[in-house]
């Protein structure tokens, strides 16, 4: 995955970079079980705009609840944004690194015989899918 991350970073042009406003990576959001925070490296005001989309959503309209986002929490790792950062384009990637209930960091269900369909929730990608939707 990053060898491919990498290979496209490289052959943008400067017009194709300058073009890009921003670059948000949304990987592994689908767990019932979701919990996010957020990712270093990372681009700060998009992760405002993430956060500010989560509460707005919760405070204002009155839509769900922002449990499943860890305020306080940062996962650091070397992320295929970091690609990205490197050209100068901000970028966030929105990851679920605890698979599963209770899982520790790149734990849980993750990468295994248990990561299938029935670990999915469809509650979990609409919430993901209003912060792209709203926030970028």
């Amino acid at each position: 995955m990053h060898l491919g991350a990498e290979a496209w970073a490289d052959n943008l042009s400067a017009e194709e970079i300058d073009s890009i406003e921003s670059f948000v990576l949304v990987d592994m959001v689908g767990d019932s079980n979701l919990t996010l925070r957020k990712t270093s490296p990372g681009d700060t005001e998009l992760w405002n705009r993430t956060i500010d989309t989560i509460l707005f959503f919760e405070e204002t309209c009155g839509f769900g609840d922002s449990s499943y986002f860890n305020f306080d929490g940062m996962t650091t790792y070397m992320t295929i944004t970091s690609m990205q950062m490197r050209l100068g384009i901000p970028s966030i990637d929105i990851i679920d690194t605890r698979y599963g209930e209770g899982a520790e960091y790149f734990g849980g269900h993750w990468h295994t015989h248990n990561d299938t369909a029935d670990k999915i929730s469809a509650d979990s990608l609409q919430k993901v899918g209003f912060i792209l939707e709203s926030a970028y």
